[in-house]
């Protein structure tokens, strides 16, 4: 890697990103280093998991209501 290099250099020259479908790419909402949310341009060092961020397709709590509400008829019936 390439001292200095930012989040969206690294990213520019990643091939896994350059192959995702371009209406992923348009979904990004955020990057993160290592769990940390971080702009396009903070510094990354040497073995950074540099993550992507989507906004989410549902709500979680909504989600784990109807598991849960599903195994519940399960098990009783």
């Amino acid at each position: 890697m390439i001292p200095g290099a930012t989040i969206r250099d690294v990213l520019g020259s990643a091939r896994a990103v350059a192959e995702l479908p371009p209406e992923i790419v348009g979904e990004l909402t955020g990057y993160g280093v290592w769990g940390r949310a971080c702009r396009e341009s903070f510094v990354v060092r040497d073995q950074d998991r540099i993550e992507l961020y989507r906004a989410l397709t549902a709500d979680p709590k909504e989600a784990r209501r109807k598991r849960v509400s599903a195994k519940n008829v399960k098990s009783s019936g």
